[in-house]
């Protein structure tokens, strides 16, 4: 007699059991929805990788809007401003410059000089030059000739272009050609490309040579040729700065690590030509005169520019309204200036490494199954499913706390799709679970309705009396 209820419980048992097993599947699948949601970034996953491998993968907006106040929690010190930014805007005199690339390296030439002359620690300019688009070779030489003199180091932007879709290279960065300048000259070269999500700071990208033929496989470049304008202004500083620990992770991982950006000096470039000088020129050589009443100068009344020892980030900017910048700024020399000062200060986020990342999530997720699925010798559940719900509350409550712990001990940051789907994987899991509970309870009802119906109880009744 003993037997037959043992069996019906071994049976309900593993029927439970065996439920459980099968709804693992669909909430491992909706758990990859979520983390695919979250990078929106499907095109460089193991099983699509790019042999180009630019990685810059792109949190959706709801993330990308958690990061920028996450990172300034984290890094919430402001450092001593090392650089200082000078801007190319249509005030500048003269207005030919943002016009006219000639005008404009004449320009760049002067300020160059004045820059050595107001003792500035480096020149970093954040633009392309090539050989191709100046028809005034005096003009361009007056530019190489200011670079080459510079007793500052110079940093000049290097531009790109992606390889033909018809090779097997397609799509893959290649350098442009740029100006030869002489090999004596204290200049180096960054790439200006930027990431697409703009709290990333790029150190390094891929860089691919020109394919020999249309089907050749793509051959990538040393590391060193792909360094971006921030980390190679940052080098030209600090030359051992790629051997530090948390640098050397981030060039290691290929990744790009999230920072915040801070208020940095900036005027605009016509402060230093009417800073320079006693009797301020333009780049045509004529007097500015009153002109540098509108600029910061060393005349009286007006306080001087003080450039000496900044890194002084030059570029141009175009009117826009986009935060976190501010208005009347965008994307550009003010990136490339907060990257450069984040490196050199170390104030960057790094990413807890994938690996652990999905070791503590499977974790997680086992731990949430087992208080569901803890059950004594004879079947019965050691937690109700509200009691289980509530210390799963409580884990991952304490995962979040950690992961904060973390965060502002190390600058390891947990990525956000980590706790999306651990928060998934506990909702998915009580919602089962009641769902299952319901069902059970229905069935019960059902069954004692009919049990207990006028027309059971009338055939009980009948066969009782045969």
């Amino acid at each position: 007699m003993s037997a037959e209820p043992h069996r019906g419980t071994a049976r309900s048992r593993w029927r439970r059991h065996s439920r459980l097993l099968l709804s693992i599947g669909p909430m491992v699948g909706i758990l990859v929805a979520l983390i695919l949601f979250d990078l929106n970034d499907t095109d460089h996953m193991p099983w699509t990788e790019d042999p180009c491998g630019l990685h810059d993968s792109e949190q959706n907006t709801l993330s990308a809007r958690m990061y920028l106040p996450i990172a300034r929690w984290a890094l919430r010190y402001t450092p001593t401003p090392r650089v200082a930014i000078l801007t190319i805007d249509p005030e500048t005199r003269p207005a030919s410059i943002t016009t006219n690339s000639c005008d404009s390296r004449a320009f760049l030439a002067r300020i160059i000089q004045h820059l050595n002359t107001l003792s500035a620690r480096a020149i970093v300019i954040d633009q392309y030059f090539s050989p191709d688009y100046c028809s005034e070779p005096d003009k361009t030489q007056r530019f190489i000739d200011a670079v080459a003199t510079s007793k500052v180091p110079v940093v000049l932007g290097q531009g790109t272009h992606t390889l033909a879709k018809s090779t097997a290279s397609g799509g893959c960065l290649a350098l442009s050609k740029r100006l030869d300048l002489p090999a004596s000259s204290k200049v180096s070269f960054g790439l200006t490309r930027l990431v697409s999500d703009d709290l990333k700071i790029p150190f390094r990208w891929p860089v691919f040579s020109e394919p020999s033929t249309p089907d050749a496989a793509p051959q990538q470049l040393p590391a060193d040729t792909g360094t971006t304008l921030s980390f190679a202004a940052a080098k030209v500083v600090e030359p051992d700065i790629d051997s530090d620990p948390s640098v050397a992770r981030v060039l290691r991982g290929g990744y790009y690590p999230y920072t915040t950006f801070i208020k940095l000096p900036q005027a605009n470039a016509m402060t230093v030509m009417c800073s320079a000088e006693k009797v301020p020129h333009d780049v045509f050589g004529r007097k500015l005169g009153s002109d540098c009443d509108t600029w910061p100068s060393d005349k009286p009344g007006h306080r001087p520019l003080d450039l000496n020892g900044k890194i002084v980030v030059i570029g141009a900017v175009v009117p826009v309204d986009m935060k976190p910048f501010p208005t009347g700024e965008v994307p550009g020399v003010f990136l490339h200036a907060n990257y450069v000062q984040s490196i050199l200060d170390h104030r960057f986020l790094l990413e807890v490494p994938t690996g652990v990342t999905l070791s503590l999530l499977v974790a997680f997720m086992l731990a949430t199954y087992s208080l569901y699925w803890a059950h004594d010798s004879h079947g019965e559940p050691f937690l109700s499913t509200t009691k289980a719900a509530l210390w799963n509350v409580a884990m991952f409550a304490a995962a979040v706390v950690a992961s904060l712990l973390v965060l502002v001990t190390t600058s390891y940051y947990t990525p956000l799709w980590a706790l999306w789907a651990a928060a998934g994987a506990s909702v998915l899991r009580a919602l089962d679970e009641m769902g299952y509970l319901h069902s059970e309870r229905l069935g019960k009802h059902l069954a004692n309705y009919r049990e207990h119906s006028p027309a059971h109880v009338e055939d009980s009744t009948q066969v009782s009396s045969d």
